[in-house]
């Protein structure tokens, strides 16, 4: 995967476990949001660092915000939440959609998650991802 495909994935796992949990906050322990982070190679390093990048990117664009008492470099957000931004976001329905019983983006992310296709769709996601933030 490349870095914006795993950007998308990334997203997509903090934005849902967000939502999920809206609007009590919640610790995000990036190690948490893949099985694969168990491991301890470069890879899963690489990877570590998107996810917590990620989580920087979407609290500098309004989308999440914590209690920024986490200690540098850490992958570990505590009193994390989505903002009324991210929130909203959430609860769009994409503007190419004329449907009025559409799927907003969390039951795209939802639909998603139930299916396990988050490594299998990349495409489909980045899709998903870019008509979110956009």
């Amino acid at each position: 995967m490349n870095n914006i495909d795993q950007f998308s994935f990334a997203t997509s796992k903090i934005m849902f476990n967000l939502y999920e949990s809206f609007p009590v906050p919640v610790s995000i322990n990036v190690r948490s949001l893949d099985p694969e982070f168990n491991q301890f190679d470069q890879e899963s390093k690489t990877k570590i660092d998107i996810y917590r990048h990620t989580f920087h990117f979407l609290k500098r664009e309004g989308y999440v915000v914590n209690n920024d008492k986490e200690v540098k470099d850490s992958h570990i957000f505590r009193g994390a939440v989505l903002t009324v931004k991210g929130l909203a976001t959430l609860n769009k329905i994409p503007k190419d959609i004329k449907d009025k019983s559409a799927s907003t983006f969390a039951d795209q992310l939802q639909e998603v998650k139930d299916k396990s296709l988050m490594v299998a769709s990349n495409a489909g996601l980045n899709a998903i991802i870019r008509t979110m933030l956009s």
